[in-house]
């Protein structure tokens, strides 16, 4: 896995891969998500929600190879029944969930490869990073 971070563009993009996972052939954006936070308010992951807005479900199980086998650092989970999948990269307990939303890239192979994430506003993430080991760009 491989994170980068712009704290002038207020962007974050985690690759899923630590090898060039090539261009994404295909985006979702919007896509919502609620973000996971600790008792120190540090990020220590994220759920895909499956429903989108406009009804259609994702079915994130089969998409997820590629990040098992290439971010070991990650612990991925897909609850079929709650129509969710978890990427976390720091145990514990989340105390504060806030939802959010994020743009989702895939492969040729309809594997995601990485996911965007657009700060401003009402999520200041500046600080928040500690338990997320990342580059900045």
């Amino acid at each position: 896995m491989v994170v980068t971070y712009s704290p002038a563009g207020k962007d974050l993009y985690i690759y899923l891969s630590n090898v060039d996972p090539g261009e994404a052939t295909r985006s979702l954006p919007e896509v919502p998500v609620r973000m996971l936070f600790d008792h120190d308010h540090q990020w220590i992951g994220f759920e895909i929600i499956e429903l989108l807005d406009d009804s259609t479900v994702l079915d994130l199980g089969p998409a997820l190879g590629v990040a098992r086998r290439n971010a070991p650092e990650l612990t991925i989970e897909h609850d079929e029944k709650r129509r969710v999948a978890t990427l976390r990269w720091a145990a514990g307990d989340a105390t504060i969930v806030l939802p959010w939303d994020a743009i989702l890239d895939f492969d040729a192979k309809d594997q995601l490869i990485g996911v965007e994430f657009l700060f401003s506003g009402a999520l200041e993430i500046e600080g928040r990073l500690t338990r997320l080991a990342h580059q900045r760009i």
